[in-house]
């Protein structure tokens, strides 16, 4: 496998040479991220979920007995894990073509990054305060 890092309209600057076995570990490293960021939107899904169970149960005047009895095997479920609440921080654009290592397109990733976080700030400043 060759990963071309030349500028897309000359001749490329840099050849990155990969085995069969490095462009399959690559292959596989960019699926485990994808499948980490889909099992973290699951655990986000699930706590959110159990939140507004709980909102549903209050919104219906359910009895905090009752409401304990429903949320029950949720809880229970729930309990035996160790959650960490996780927010994904992603451009709305897919930056992936910055491998060609072109400066005006890693200028626009880093901005996109950038407005990601500021759209995402109100989530993440508490974490750093």
């Amino acid at each position: 496998m060759v990963l071309d890092l030349g500028p897309a309209d000359g001749p490329p600057q840099l050849r990155l040479l990969l085995s069969y076995s490095e462009a399959l570990q690559l292959s596989k490293s960019v699926l485990a991220v994808a499948n980490d960021l889909a099992n973290a939107a699951l655990i986000n899904d699930l706590i959110a979920a159990r939140e507004a169970q709980l909102r549903a149960l209050q919104g219906a005047n359910v009895d905090p007995v009752s409401m304990t009895a429903v949320l029950r095997p949720l809880d229970v479920k729930l309990a035996e894990y160790r959650f960490a609440p996780i927010r994904v921080i992603e451009p709305e654009k897919d930056y992936l073509d910055t491998l060609k290592f072109d400066p005006a397109r890693i200028r626009e990733a880093i901005e996109g990054g950038r407005q990601a976080v500021e759209r995402e700030w109100h989530a993440i400043e508490p974490l750093l305060t």
